[in-house]
């Protein structure tokens, strides 16, 4: 019996290439659009990664799912919403 893990896995896997779409929602928006809901999205879509890489007990599982998002440029997202966020705070 497959676990939810699993199931989410499996229907994340019919877009090639595998969290591509994911990642790519989660990048900031282009500077002309307003951006409504966008943060929101983004704080639901970052707790499914989360989710995602941190819910199985073997290890090597953790590694190759969080290797995958890395992959898929999920690093470059995070630090350019970081680097963002403290350009806004000046």
């Amino acid at each position: 019996m497959l676990s939810l893990h699993d199931v989410v896995l499996s229907a994340l896997s019919t877009e090639s290439p595998r969290f591509g779409l994911l990642v790519e929602s989660l990048a900031l928006p282009e500077p002309d659009d307003d951006g409504e809901g966008e943060w929101e999205w983004r704080t639901a879509g970052m707790s499914l990664v989360n989710a995602l890489v941190n819910s199985p007990d073997d290890v090597a599982a953790r590694v190759a799912l969080r290797d995958e998002f890395a992959t898929r440029g999920l690093n470059e997202v995070m630090v350019v919403r970081y680097l963002s966020l403290c350009v806004s705070l000046w």
